[in-house]
C-alpha cells in the first residue's frame, strides 16, 4: 500500500531515477518475514539448544542483510553505494552517496552480537541440567 500515499511527483521524480519502489519494498518484506520467523522459532527452543545458536546466528546475518539493502536503497550488490540519475528538464544531476563506513558499523556490531550469542548459549548449556550423568537400571523381578 506504501506506493499509493507517494504523492505523484515524487512517485515520478523515484521511476526518472530508476529507483524500484516496489522491488525495494519486497525485498524488505522477504528480510521481515524471514526475521519474524527466526524470532518464533527461537521463542520455542531451549537456550542451550544448538538450534537456538544457529537461529541467533541468522537473525544477526538477517540483520545485516537488512542494513546492506536499506543503505543500498534495494541494491544489495552496492553495498552502501547508492547513486542515483535525476533528468529534471534540460540538465543531468548524478546524485553518489557512499555509505560503507555505517556498514563497516554493522558488520562490526553484528560480529559482537555473534560473540554474545555464542557466549550467551555456551553460559545457557553450562547451567542446563545434564541428562548424561542420570543412569536408570531395569531390574526385572
Amino acid at each position: 500500500m506504501l506506493p499509493s500515499y507517494i504523492p505523484h511527483d515524487v512517485a515520478q521524480l523515484l521511476a526518472q531515477s530508476g529507483f524500484e519502489l516496489r522491488g525495494f519494498i519486497n525485498q524488505m518484506m522477504i528480510l521481515g518475514a524471514v526475521t519474524a520467523a527466526l524470532t518464533l522459532v527461537k521463542g520455542y527452543v531451549g537456550k542451550a539448544s544448538p538450534v537456538s545458536l544457529i537461529v541467533s546466528v541468522a537473525q544477526n546475518v538477517a540483520s545485516l542483510a537488512f542494513m546492506v539493502v536499506l543503505l543500498g536503497v534495494g541494491d544489495i550488490g552496492s553495498l552502501g553505494i547508492t547513486s542515483f540519475t535525476l533528468n529534471v528538464e534540460n540538465a543531468t544531476s548524478r546524485v553518489v552517496m557512499d555509505l560503507r563506513v555505517f556498514i563497516y558499523f554493522t558488520v562490526l556490531t553484528v560480529g559482537l552480537r555473534l560473540m554474545e550469542a555464542y557466549l550467551g548459549w555456551s553460559e545457557a548449556r553450562a547451567a542446563a541440567p545434564r541428562l548424561n550423568h542420570v543412569k536408570i537400571r531395569l531390574v526385572s523381578v
